[in-house]
């Protein structure tokens, strides 16, 4: 079933020596609002009456689409593979296959995860910022906000730098 978002006119056909511009493998909603399934989406150029032209101008014209079943059969994320009409439509669908099974981006992000502390130093400036907001008090008839005592931290580090 064809898939709904894409703006590209959908052809019937792939050669597999036929030059793409890109494969994108991505989860989209078919026509019928079922659940949502996994596409291979080749970007390919066509002349005005669907065929195949003899060199490739331009960007792609038209999208050859792959209904790789469910979405949740399919652990990784979607992905999208250039090839600006350099590679054949097999070689691109070889390359994905490499692509999916490949963790390299994953690893590298955990280990970036792993020696990093910014998650650590966010969650210490939202705990400062929150003691701030706490250590305000409401006054008056218009709610008029009166900061209580500097906090100690902060006058020491004050005092500190000023020694």
């Amino acid at each position: 079933m064809k898939p709904r978002g894409v703006t590209l006119p959908f052809t019937q056909s792939l050669y597999p020596d036929e030059k793409v511009a890109y494969v994108m493998e991505t989860e989209l909603v078919p026509w019928d609002y079922s659940a949502q399934r996994r596409y291979r989406l080749f970007g390919v150029q066509r002349n005005d009456d669907g065929t195949a032209p003899y060199e490739p101008v331009g960007l792609a014209s038209h999208v050859y689409y792959v209904d790789m079943g469910k979405a949740s059969k399919w652990p990784s994320g979607p992905f999208l593979l250039v090839s600006a009409f350099t590679s054949s439509a097999q070689e691109m669908a070889e390359d994905c296959e490499a692509q999916r099974d490949d963790d390299f981006a994953v690893r590298v992000v955990q280990e970036a995860l792993e020696n990093s502390t910014l998650v650590a130093d966010h969650v210490r400036q939202a705990e400062e910022k929150r003691e701030l907001i706490y250590n305000r008090s409401n006054f008056g008839r218009y709610h008029k906000v009166q900061r209580n005592e500097h906090r100690w931290s902060a006058t020491r580090t004050r005092t500190e730098a000023a020694q």
